[in-house]
Order: C-alpha cells, then structure tokens, then sequence
C-alpha cells in the first residue's frame, strides 16, 4: 500500500512540475546597453535607422495576458538634452496613443531617473510604462494589461529593466 501511495504522490509532483509556469529568464542586450526578464523567450525586431526615422530595437512577449515590450531607439532631436526628451516622451506617448494619462510619476533604474506612467485607454488594455533616456538613447519599457496594470507579470517586467555597465 505504501509503495501505490509513493508512486502516486511522485506521478502528482511531475505532474504539478509539467504545470508549473516557466521561470523569469534575463535577457541581455548588449548592443543597446540593457537588460531585461521574459519568462518566454521575446520576439526580437532591430530596425535600421533611416532619414525619418531613428535606429531601433524591440523585444515583446506575453504572459498571463501580459503583453510585455522594451523599445530602446537612439533620438533624431538634435539639440535636446537627455532631460528635455525625458519631459516631452510621456506627451508623445498618449498623443500617439489616442488614451490619457492616469499617473505620472518619477522611476529609477539604479541610479538612472526616468518616468513612470500609465496611461488609460478605455475599453482597451491599460498601458504602462518607464521611460529612461541615457545619451540621446530612449528605452520604453511597456506592459498592457487587460485589466490592472500592477498585475504581477507587469510589475516583475518592469523592475527587470536595467542597464548594462560598459
């Protein structure tokens, strides 16, 4: 008796073992100077810069309806201090977004100060991201969330960001 008793509470732990979700992961890209967690691996998009456009680099994943991206692209604005692009990101965003602005507040990644702000798009997903900019380099670091924007997922994601020592 003792030894089905055995045998069926190892095939229950593989079991929960199989089910269990994957662990957070850090990716690093060096390249573009950061890091970051998924817990899946992330899409991957670099995108060469042109006259219009700057040079840029994604990675997106979703978990638990978590769509988590980091955007890091090098500025066109000439002439514009890191704490000028700063201060005019978080208007661009909800302009391009068509949503408005829920909170806005001050984040840090190590000792780099950046925003945070999420923004409230209605009936669709709630977006909220840390922006950091580090010589002319923006990093977004975004989570849509269908319903609470602190949501594990998104919180773990957004205090993964980091940025690499050179």
């Amino acid at each position: 008796m003792r030894i089905i008793t055995a045998g069926a509470l190892s095939l229950s732990l593989l079991a929960l073992a199989a089910c269990s979700k994957p662990q957070w992961k850090e990716y690093d890209y060096p390249a573009w100077g950061f890091g970051v967690s998924f817990q899946a691996q992330p899409a991957v998009t670099d995108t060469p810069g042109t006259a219009n456009t700057p040079h840029s680099f994604q990675a997106e994943a979703t978990q638990d309806g978590v769509n988590l991206v980091v955007i890091a692209m090098d500025s066109q604005a000439a002439g514009k201090s890191d704490q000028d692009l700063l201060a005019d990101i978080p208007d661009e965003m909800v302009r391009g977004s068509g949503g408005t602005v829920k909170s806005l507040v001050n984040a840090t990644s190590g000792k780099l100060v950046g925003r945070d702000i999420t923004i409230d798009h209605g009936a669709d997903p709630t977006e909220r991201a840390r922006v950091f900019v580090l010589n002319g380099r923006v990093y977004q670091v975004i989570t849509q969330t269908p319903q609470d924007s602190d949501s594990a997922a998104a919180v773990k994601f957004l205090d993964s960001f980091h940025l690499l020592a050179k």
